[in-house]
């Protein structure tokens, strides 16, 4: 049977927005913690799709929702998926 193991958290800390790096990504596996302003993660989706996901800083002032940090999802396309 497979099953699925955490092995990276990430989440936004307002307490780092000073330094421009609230973006904190952890390796559940060692338990270290590392502090960005970007974090990118590129993949697969169940089609077979490149994907990829950046979660980014704002820097400045809120976009027009009042976020800070965004997750935007990308796909690569070509001609099976368009």
């Amino acid at each position: 049977m497979n099953s699925w193991v955490a092995t990276e958290s990430t989440h936004y800390c307002k307490a780092d927005l000073k330094l421009g790096t609230p973006i904190v990504v952890e390796n559940l596996l060692t338990k270290k913690r590392k502090n960005t302003s970007r974090w990118i993660f590129e993949g697969f989706d169940k089609k077979g799709n490149e994907v990829k996901f950046v979660c980014e800083y704002i820097e400045g002032k809120k976009d027009k929702s009042g976020a800070r940090v965004k997750l935007v999802k990308y796909i690569k396309l070509n001609n099976s998926n368009v």
